[in-house]
């Protein structure tokens, strides 16, 4: 015999209010709205590669991996190294450092090291990004990624990092980036 049972009261998973969302979600009824009509769209303008370059050898983080403190350290031979200072804030409800600001540095470095042999103007978007945890990190502590491009095609480049804290290992990625050619200028 079935037993019907009132569905338990949701609520949110960042501050436990009733169920709505914390902060207004863009609605996108289709695909299919008008190009004028999206709205403005930051950096959309500026080269594809390097946007947030401050010299040849070093370029600044883009805004999310600023937003998130890391700092771009080298770049030399398809190698490239970022490190951050993780904080309280960059910590799950366990009290170490969350597997999303692990998965954004393995992404970033990956990313960078890639782009490094790339032409200006050449994008390498991710297609594939594998990361296996290793042990927990933990604030307060630097950690240092460290990624390799080891092999840069016409159309697709192949990545892998590694995180380390205190000399120990505590994440490693494999990554796939799709080699996209800078658009002909008219």
């Amino acid at each position: 015999m079935r037993t019907s049972r009132t569905p338990a009261a949701r609520t949110c998973g960042c501050c436990s209010a009733a169920w709505a969302p914390c902060s207004p979600v863009p609605a996108w009824s289709s695909s299919r709205v008008a190009a004028s009509k999206k709205p403005d769209r930051p950096g959309r303008d500026l080269p594809v590669t390097r946007r947030f370059e401050l010299s040849p050898d070093v370029p600044a983080p883009g805004p999310f991996s600023a937003l998130l403190g890391f700092r771009y350290i080298s770049i030399a031979g398809g190698v490239a190294v970022v490190e951050a200072d993780p904080t309280t804030e960059h910590c799950n409800a366990g009290g170490i450092v969350h597997g999303g600001f692990l998965s954004s540095m393995l992404d970033t470095t990956t990313g960078w090291a890639v782009h490094a042999q790339l032409p200006p103007g050449t994008a390498a978007p991710h297609v594939q990004l594998s990361v296996q945890y290793v042990r927990a990190a933990l604030p307060g502590i630097t950690l240092v990624c460290t990624g390799t491009a080891s092999a840069v095609g016409r159309r697709i480049a192949s990545t892998d990092a590694e995180i380390l804290q205190d000399g120990r290992l505590i994440a490693r990625a494999v990554a796939s980036h799709a080699v996209l050619a800078a658009p002909a200028q008219p």
